[in-house]
């Protein structure tokens, strides 16, 4: 849905899915991408920071989780300012 440019039905369907399969990696990241591209920049950051408390141990480089971290950062960083 995502590559269809229909981000709202993707982020329905990423929330269905974290449901039944919860803290799934690909899935929390997908709904976070979803929730960022239609603008809701609470939802996406809540999705981006469960994605980094479940990966917090980890020695992972991936890339995802580099921009979870910059957006995470970014969004408290806008909110003091």
């Amino acid at each position: 849905l995502m590559a269809l440019n229909r981000p709202t039905e993707a982020l329905e369907a990423y929330e269905l899915n974290l449901k039944w399969h919860p803290n799934r990696f690909n899935g929390l990241y997908g709904a976070a991408l979803a929730a960022k591209a239609i603008g809701d920049k609470e939802k996406a950051g809540k999705y981006f920071e469960i994605l980094l408390t479940l990966t917090q141990n980890s020695d992972s480089l991936r890339p995802e989780i580099e921009e979870a971290k910059v957006f995470v950062n970014h969004t408290i960083a806008a909110l003091k300012a």
